[in-house]
This record gives C-alpha cells, structure tokens and sequence, in this order.
C-alpha cells in the first residue's frame, strides 16, 4: 500500500469549562489535572505517559457525549479531544459552556491518500505528492476557522434574542391576564357597591316611609 504526503492535519485539543481558570500552558501541565479522554483513540498511549493513572479517565468509544457531561458536571477538570470534531459538536450539541484552552500542535494527525501499490499508482503517487506540496491551504483553514467562529457566535446571538422574545411574549401575556382578572375583579365590586347602595337606598325610602306614615297618624289624631 502506496501513502502519499499529508494534504490536511487535524490536532488534538484540551477543552475546558468556560471561566474556569487552568494554568495549562504545555502538554507537562496535564499531569496535575482531572483528564478525560475517549477509550481507544490513537492519542491514548501518549496522554498516558504523561497523566498519571489515578488522573486519567476515559468514556466510551461509541459516543463523546459521556466525555463532555462528565467535563460539565466537574467529574473531570479538562478532556482532551480531536479540535475540529469538538468544534462541530459545539455547535451541534450546543456546547458553547465549553472552551478550547490548549491546541497540542506537537501531536498533528496527518490525513493522506492511501493508493495500491502499483507501478501505475506509483506514478501517481509522485503526482499526488508534487501538487500537495505546492498546494497552501493555510488561509482557507484560517477562514474556515474564522467562519464557523462567526457562526456560533451569530447563533448564540439569535438563541439570545429568541430567548428574551419568548420571555417578552409571555410577560405580555401574564400582564394580560392580569389586567383581565383586575377588570372582572373591578366589575364585580362594582357591581356589589351598586348593589348594596340599592339596598342601602330602599332601606331609606322605607324608613322615611314609616316617618312619614307616623306624622300622618299624629296628625290625624291631632285633627281629631
């Protein structure tokens, strides 16, 4: 089997809680840290020469997911994980809580073309290599970079705007509710004041009734 020359290398990050202070400056750093990583990866045999065993944590291969819950809950202090795999499962799985802290660029993981060993792919091999070399894709990583950071800051954004839109909404409508329930309130009082000066008046025609029923009587017999 026939490789040729790299065209893309990804790197292997340490991701953090955000606001979480770490002195984490070089790979050495790691050893006096809780660090998770995902069981098998190719990266495992080199953490482990530096983290100690009692240190060192790793999560199922089959999903990341259990890495990062346990980096959230604080069961561990830092994960190292592939940076641009990470980068999309932040914005996927909405990690934005998380931060990269550390990019280990002494442990690149190349990426290549792997070609049958022919004398035919041989040759193409040799062509293969001569345009990778000549090829700079520096900028368009650096964009692409650039790009996917205005995106999840764009997104967080909206998010953001979505939320206090929905809080406005339903503040709207409890305030609603409210002035529904003071008017009914309102009404019914209004309505038993009304009620009661009624009685309140009937009860006073009835007694100047009777008053005047009483001077009629005196009267009369005054009269007679």
């Amino acid at each position: 089997m026939r490789r040729t020359r790299p065209y893309y290398n990804s790197h292997y990050a340490v991701i953090a809680r955000k606001g979480v202070q770490s002195q984490i400056h070089q790979m050495a750093d790691l050893a006096r840290y809780r660090v998770g990583l995902v069981h098998g990866v190719a990266f495992e045999p080199v953490l482990r020469e530096v983290v100690p065993a009692d240190r060192l944590r790793t999560y199922d291969q089959s999903s990341s997911d259990g890495l990062f819950k346990a980096l959230r809950a604080g069961e561990i202090d830092v994960a190292v994980f592939n940076q641009n795999i990470f980068a999309e499962k932040r914005y996927s799985h909405e990690y934005f809580d998380l931060e990269v802290v550390l990019v280990l660029h002494e442990y690149p993981r190349a990426y290549r073309f792997y070609i049958s060993d022919t004398a035919e792919h041989r040759r193409m091999v040799r062509v293969f290599d001569r345009y990778l070399a000549a090829l700079d894709v520096s900028a368009s990583i650096a964009r692409h970079e650039e790009g996917e950071v205005q995106l999840i800051e764009r997104y967080v954004a909206q998010r953001s705007q979505r939320t206090l839109l929905q809080i406005a909404c339903a503040a709207a409508v409890l305030l609603a509710l409210a002035r529904v329930l003071a008017l009914r309130r309102y009404r019914r009082l209004s309505r038993l004041l009304a009620e009661r000066n009624q009685h309140i008046l009937r009860q006073q025609e009835a007694l100047q009734a009777a008053k005047q029923a009483g001077r009629d009587r005196v009267h009369a017999v005054v009269l007679g």
